[in-house]
């Protein structure tokens, strides 16, 4: 098995990319998003060892 590492993503351009998928989905998702607060910890991603990290903002690429 791949041995992963933590990679922390930029604050901003993940909660747009959040709230563009989640606003007015359905009610759990508005609900969680009034209900957390995002700016009390970090956004992450887990990732092999080798990952291209220039495109770790690209949230697009995995949506289908």
């Amino acid at each position: 098995m791949k041995k992963l590492y933590r990679h922390e993503l930029d604050c901003d351009r993940t909660m747009k990319f959040v709230k563009d998928n989640l606003t007015e989905i359905n009610a759990l998702s508005i609900e969680l998003l009034n209900l957390i607060d995002f700016k009390s910890g970090a956004f992450f991603t887990l990732l092999p060892e080798g990952s291209d990290l220039e495109r770790l903002h690209e949230f697009k690429g995995g949506v289908y």
